[in-house]
Parts: structure tokens; C-alpha cells; sequence
């Protein structure tokens, strides 16, 4: 019913914002678990996964923040590492890990790999 929905739109109607500056992932973010959602979503327009709210905040914050793990979990996996890495984004990725921990999502190893590991690796930290 989704993709039947989202195949009347174009990818630009996606990316509209609310007075708030969320789209429509940040709302599927906040509002559900349901990660198939998010995945037509994403399928139809991928640039959703980094556009950030007024406060700066992409989806990815919005579903950790609320403490919505499944969704949390697949946006994570989605959005490029590079992305989170990169200098420009570093209080999103620092929101993420920070509500990582406040929802007790990483133990110790997994804070440590992902604070210092990733510089090293490539690999992707397990939240789940």
C-alpha cells in the first residue's frame, strides 16, 4: 500500500519539511518501528536519510532519540559511514552514540570500537 502511494510521488515531493524541517522519514522515524516504512522510502529517495531537521538532527537521531531500536538499527545501516564520520556531521554521529548509550544499546567494547575503531576498520558496529 506504501509503494503504491509513494509511486504517485516524485522523489522532490519526498523531500518536502514541515515547519520543523522533518520529512517524512524523520516523522516514519519518530512514530514507528516499522522499518518497512522506511524502506520505501529510502528506495524512492535515499537523500532523505541525510537531511537534517531545523535543529540539525537527521532520521537516524530522531529513531534513537525515541528510543526506537529496530528503526534505529536499520537507519544506522543505511546511512553511509562516511556520512557519520565526516567533520560536518559530527554532533549527529555524537547525538547517535550518545543515545546509544543512554538507552543501554552498547556495552563497553562496542563504545570502544565505535569511538576508536572506526577510524581503523571499515566494519559497522552492531546496535542490536
Amino acid at each position: 500500500m506504501i509503494d503504491e502511494f509513494l509511486s504517485t510521488m516524485s522523489e522532490d515531493d519526498l523531500k518536502m519539511q514541515d515547519c520543523y524541517g522533518r520529512t517524512v522519514l524523520h516523522h516514519a522515524a519518530m512514530s514507528t518501528e516499522n522499518t518497512k516504512i522506511a524502506q520505501s522510502l529510502i528506495r524512492k529517495n535515499r537523500e532523505l536519510l541525510t537531511i537534517p531537521e531545523n535543529r540539525g538532527d537527521i532520521p537516524l537521531n530522531v529513531a534513537s532519540w525515541v528510543g526506537h531500536k529496530d528503526m534505529t538499527h536499520y537507519l544506522y545501516n543505511m546511512t553511509s559511514p562516511e556520512f557519520l564520520l565526516s567533520l560536518e556531521n559530527e554532533r549527529q554521529a555524537a547525538l547517535f552514540l550518545g543515545d546509544c548509550i543512554r538507552n543501554k544499546w552498547f556495552g563497553k567494547s562496542e563504545i570502544y570500537r565505535c569511538c576508536f575503531g572506526s577510524a581503523l576498520s571499515s566494519s559497522r558496529v552492531s546496535i542490536c
